[in-house]
């Protein structure tokens, strides 16, 4: 749970991400990790702004930190998420090319 003195500035964090704004929430993620160290809710956000900066293996290192840490569900669904997300742009990647059709394109 974020500290109540805190919690403005998380809620910054996430009008920023929403307004697309990702790499300016995570400099105020980031203060908020430095200062309350690994807390699911600011672990949990960091991990989708590195994401959405396009830096997919940190943010799934930060997730398995997520889980690791707090047994987080969220950071597990995330990486499915992602890991779909990947899986479907390579298969429209091979149908577009004319490649053999990825794991998931015979179903």
């Amino acid at each position: 749970m974020i500290p109540p003195e805190e919690q403005e500035q998380f809620r910054r964090a996430r009008r920023l991400y929403e307004q697309g704004r990702p790499a300016e929430a995570l400099v105020l993620l980031d203060d908020l990790d430095r200062r309350s160290s690994n807390l699911a809710d600011v672990l949990y956000a960091r991990a989708i702004c590195i994401h959405a900066l396009g830096r997919d293996y940190e943010a799934n290192l930060l997730c398995n930190k997520l889980n690791h840490l707090h047994g987080d569900a969220r950071a597990r669904r995330l990486q499915a998420l992602w890991r779909a997300r990947r899986l479907d742009a390579a298969n429209a990647g091979a149908a577009k090319e004319g490649e053999t059709p990825g794991p998931l394109d015979w179903e």
